[in-house]
């Protein structure tokens, strides 16, 4: 099997596992733990910090690959980014093998490489394109009498938010955003100007 051919499987494989990790580019699935706060299955910002930390500064690769990341990650949200570490994963799996050859083979899979790996990012720009509208419908829970949010609504949404804007804006406005939506969300359905 070639290196390009390997490669292909193994970011096929890899893309599969993430495809329902929440995020712009997930299917945005949710684990709900009631009365708990829901757990997000895919949190993209820690993959990244940890990858960073362990990550070989050296390897003009890693460093471009988590470059690539991190720049996907503030415009696409958590699933790309998760995407790129595994085909990052794949890339140094397959040059591995590459490194261990040193003769002229190994140029024409290097080329191999290279033309598989323009021809992946090229399908992954178009497929972003394809879901670049994908959105999350939340139902609005309320209290009869109070016309407030229900806990449990504001726990999923403070989570939602905070999964999906991590990596878009600094620490501290998501945190501004995540703690005002609700009380702005409340002042809409107490004038009634929110329509049902």
């Amino acid at each position: 099997m070639s290196i390009a051919a390997e490669l292909e499987r193994a970011v096929g494989g890899l893309a599969a596992l993430c495809r329902r990790s929440f995020g712009t580019c997930g299917e945005e699935t949710l684990l709900f733990r009631p009365p708990d706060a829901p757990v997000v299955t895919g949190e993209g910002h820690a993959v990244l910090v940890a990858w960073k930390r362990g990550s070989d500064a050296h390897d003009p690769l890693t460093t471009f690959l988590l470059t690539a990341a991190e720049g996907v990650h503030k415009q696409l949200g958590d699933a790309s980014s998760e995407f790129i570490l595994m085909i990052e994963a794949a890339v140094i799996h397959a040059a591995q093998g590459l490194r261990r050859e040193q003769d002229a083979r190994s140029d024409v899979d290097r080329a191999r490489l290279s033309r598989a790996f323009s021809g992946l990012k090229w399908e992954l720009q178009r497929e972003i394109q394809k879901i670049g509208g994908l959105q999350l419908a939340v139902p609005v829970e309320v209290n009869c009498e109070t016309m407030q949010p229900s806990k449990q609504f504001r726990e999923t949404s403070s989570s939602i938010l905070k999964s999906a804007l991590r990596g878009v804006l600094g620490e501290r406005a998501v945190d501004f955003v995540v703690d005002h939506l609700p009380d702005r969300l409340s002042l809409m359905l107490s004038s009634k100007s929110l329509a049902f």
